[in-house]
């Protein structure tokens, strides 16, 4: 019974949960309300990879959705952390703005409007989000890499890309476009956290070839990070998605 438990823990996707208002230290809190305003209360929300708070504050001036590192993160969390910050004056047409980041006692901690709106995506065949996401998505792609984004998807992909220079590019390419990514409104959507950014060729406009060079180049990073395991079940579902779009371009192609 205990093996087959330990088994389940390992399939799991290994999410984080969030700290509470009350656990933070004194001087980081003092830090966001003199920022954001007194808080009256909190809800904790979304999923967390990389990040040790996410919650909705509730302050007399309005929502703010808070999320951050802490003292046990390590160096590339908070790396992606500054990222999405850093980027985040370049992004306002398809992304909300950052209000602020606060420093304090080890944890780093960014505040951002917290939108209305599903934060989750329905990428079903048939949803109604389908045609905000392609906008949106398009929207993104119009949209130069600034110099601060110096990762690319060639760096990304070249060791398992047979022609990396189809991988080459001047647009901002988000990299995990999972649906806790988005925020759906009646109109429009948003797309956030782009800690994992990189500059590579535009969604919009890339050629057919630099489309199936990349779908290939997932399956084999994906097989990859199989055969490295643990197999959390997260990166089995991201391995068989990537295979079955690989082979859904394959068979298109001959038509």
């Amino acid at each position: 019974m205990h093996s087959r438990r330990v088994q389940a823990e390992h399939l799991m996707r290994p999410v984080q949960e969030s700290a509470g208002w009350d656990s933070l230290p004194p001087a980081l809190r003092a830090g966001i309300e003199a920022r954001a305003g007194t808080v009256t209360g909190t809800s904790p929300v979304g999923e967390g990879l990389s990040t040790s708070v996410r919650l909705i504050l509730h302050t007399g001036s309005g929502d703010v959705f808070v999320k951050g590192t802490g003292p046990e993160s390590m160096d590339y969390q908070r790396d992606r952390l500054q990222l999405g910050a850093d980027l985040a004056p370049h992004l306002a047409a398809v992304s909300p703005s950052l209000l602020w980041l606060v420093q304090a006692d080890g944890w780093n901690v960014t505040g951002w409007p917290a939108l209305p709106g599903r934060p989750w995506a329905d990428l079903t065949t048939s949803s109604k989000d389908i045609p905000k996401l392609t906008s949106l998505l398009a929207d993104l792609s119009e949209i130069p890499a600034p110099a601060i984004l110096r990762g690319t998807a060639r760096q990304q992909w070249e060791q398992y890309s047979d022609d990396p220079a189809a991988l080459d590019g001047n647009a901002i390419v988000h990299r995990d476009s999972n649906p806790t990514n988005f925020v759906v409104q009646p109109g429009r959507a948003w797309m956030v956290d782009f800690g994992w950014a990189i500059r590579g060729p535009a969604w919009a406009g890339a050629p057919r070839h630099a489309v199936d060079e990349y779908a290939s180049a997932t399956v084999r990073e994906w097989e990859r990070v199989m055969e490295r395991g643990p197999l959390h079940k997260m990166w089995q579902l991201r391995a068989s998605v990537s295979r079955s779009w690989a082979s859904y371009r394959e068979g298109s192609a001959r038509f």
